[in-house]
């Protein structure tokens, strides 16, 4: 753990150089109503940071689910960020096809696996 946090600001460098080079389609029209952070342990924990990085500047609340099942209010309004290092995390896995259904707009954030 301690060589992962000792990392962390070159790993958020590299992030940030990937993003550039695959940037998301441009969504301009969509608005969401609420996030909704899906995953477990060291993916979970991202969410939490997230979330406290941006309560103070975003004007949507911000949710986090660690939990095979969804809150009520996920919609087609919604943005799901699901993250699993693995991509095959049980429960992220199933949130997230649960959000699917619902017509959530959904961003997966993983190395690889199901997800």
């Amino acid at each position: 753990m301690y060589a992962y946090i000792k990392k962390f600001t070159e790993n958020i460098t590299d992030t940030l150089t990937l993003v550039n080079q695959y940037p998301l389609k441009n969504h301009e029209n969509r608005r969401f109503d609420n996030i909704l952070i899906c995953g477990l342990g060291g993916s979970g924990i991202s969410g939490m940071i997230v979330s406290n990085w941006f309560n103070r500047s975003i004007n949507i609340p911000i949710s986090i689910c660690q939990d095979y099942d969804i809150p009520g209010f996920v919609n087609q309004n919604t943005l799901v960020v699901s993250c699993s290092y693995s991509g095959n995390t049980e429960e992220t896995i199933s949130a997230t096809l649960q959000c699917k259904d619902r017509g959530a707009f959904i961003v997966g954030v993983t190395s690889g696996g199901e997800l």
